[in-house]
């Protein structure tokens, strides 16, 4: 069996976000996987992480 990650990060519930993930998840599973869907918003996810705290230290742009 596949196990498949689906993630949805939109904050209006109703969205035209929201219909397509419950139906990318409603299809996956009908096809007999395994779906880990999470909605990020509904979870209370805090995105706010820095380029130090990833460990790779800050994010340098090339010029030009």
């Amino acid at each position: 069996m596949r196990r498949i990650g689906v993630y949805l990060a939109h904050p209006r519930a109703g969205s035209f976000n929201h219909a397509l993930f419950e139906t990318v998840v409603q299809h996956l599973s009908d096809l007999g996987s395994e779906v880990l869907a999470h909605d990020l918003y509904a979870e209370e996810f805090a995105p706010e992480l820095s380029a130090d705290e990833t460990g790779h230290g800050p994010i340098r742009h090339r010029d030009g």
